[in-house]
């Protein structure tokens, strides 16, 4: 993943660290686990000829964590 995403790997890193703070303070490790194999609703209509993200865990493995940061931003905002 870090190969594949154009930002100094120091910067994806954090991101990544903070994702993951985000959601393993909203869900418990074993619902999080089965949540970041299900089909991700977000990244079906974003991408949705792309079928590598249409989960957390293919967003993720396929360098695309805005496309679970954006919907989190919004549950911890409250939107």
């Amino acid at each position: 993943m870090l190969r594949g995403v154009p930002v100094p790997a120091e910067l994806l890193l954090n991101r990544l660290y903070d994702l993951g703070v985000f959601l393993t303070s909203h869900f418990a490790e074993d619902h999080l686990y089965a949540l970041m194999r299900r089909p991700w609703r977000y990244g079906e209509q974003q991408c949705p000829r792309q079928p590598l993200l249409h989960t957390m865990l293919g967003c993720l493995q396929n360098g695309r964590p805005d496309l679970i940061e954006r919907p989190c931003m919004l549950i911890a905002t409250g939107e």
